[in-house]
């Protein structure tokens, strides 16, 4: 829910700072869409990574999404591929509202690239820390977790 909400305020910030601009006619054809898409799809797989592993230390353990419980292999991976289809989504959202490259404002430039991915990437970063953590904090325990 926090995720849906940070990239609602980005969004509505990125609105009040749109300028009409020369940019590239679609938005899969901007490298720099590519790059920060490549941010977060790598954000989101290491987010699904350990799970993977905090599961395999707890199997009877579920990891908190907002839809429903993830506790499998085939729910982690469907989990991700539903995180990341909606942080695509904000994020063609955002190529079209925000600033280009073009515009000459380095701060709003990076914002409008990078604010998306790097939300993806402190989110995610912090959820993968926290379930490898658990994990390495069960095994040193050699507990069952369960």
């Amino acid at each position: 829910m926090y995720k849906i909400t940070l990239m609602a305020l980005l969004l509505l910030g990125l609105f009040a700072t749109q300028d009409a601009v020369a940019r590239p006619k679609h938005f899969y054809t901007d490298k720099w869409w590519w790059l920060g898409r490549g941010f977060s799809a790598t954000a989101v797989g290491l987010d699904a990574w350990s799970t993977g592993s905090y599961l395999n230390v707890c199997s009877t353990c579920a990891d908190s999404f907002p839809l429903f419980n993830v506790n499998s292999r085939g729910t982690i991976a469907g989990a991700s591929i539903i995180d990341f289809a909606i942080s695509t989504g904000f994020s063609v959202v955002e190529w079209h509202l925000g600033p280009r490259l073009s515009d000459g404002k380095p701060v709003d430039r990076l914002l409008g690239y990078f604010g998306q991915p790097a939300v993806d990437g402190a989110l995610h970063g912090w959820a993968a820390t926290t379930n490898w953590e658990f994990a390495a904090r069960c095994r040193a325990a050699e507990l069952s977790c369960n």
